[in-house]
């Protein structure tokens, strides 16, 4: 059986039909991972979220995790998580455990639209720590990458049907990105 690591605690409680749709097709953005049995975790392809990891507390860097990223002041600079256990995962070991009972609390108002481009933004902020901004051009501006965030502004509206499709989530997500990269 599947175990869906991390969302223990919605159950369906008032989150809308559109809520619930997207936390089934992009689960991460809520804390979710499907995991099908107790697992590993091994580079490069960590998946580090979720309320499930068992990790040795003597693997811990002693810096623990980075204070520039994660849930601070009302903003949002993701990859803390993965970026501690990348750092674990060096000096030791991590496990994914689905099985572990956990009590997850996700407030309604993080299960829509809106907190899916909160957090894909937050994602593209976090590029901005692994790479560097877009390089300027005439009069200072990377008009090449505003032209880039408008082209894919255009891909999102044309997408976009009354009821949720992947295809429009999915290209949300590129712009919300995108936008965060832009403007960190």
């Amino acid at each position: 059986s599947h175990g869906v690591a991390g969302l223990s605690g919605v159950g369906g409680v008032g989150v809308s039909k559109r809520g619930a749709w997207l936390i089934e097709h992009y689960p991460a953005c809520f804390g979710a991972l499907l995991v099908p049995c107790d697992a590993p975790m091994q580079p490069p392809a960590v998946s580090a979220w979720g309320a499930n990891m068992l990790l040795r507390l003597d693997c811990i860097p002693s810096e623990g995790f980075d204070p520039a990223r994660g849930m601070t002041a009302g903003q949002r600079i993701a990859g803390e998580d993965v970026a501690m256990v990348a750092a674990v995962l060096e000096h030791g070991e991590g496990w994914l455990i689905p099985g572990a009972t956990v009590g997850h609390y996700l407030p309604v108002q993080r299960t829509g639209s809106r907190w899916f481009v909160h957090w894909q933004r937050g994602l593209g902020v976090s590029w901005r720590l692994h790479r560097d901004p877009p390089q300027p051009g005439r009069l200072g501006v990377a008009w090449w990458a505003w032209g880039e965030l408008l082209r894919r502004t255009c891909k999102v509206v044309t997408a976009w049907r009354p009821w949720p499709t992947v295809k429009y989530y999915d290209r949300l997500r590129d712009v919300a990105q995108w936008w965060g990269y832009l403007r960190g």
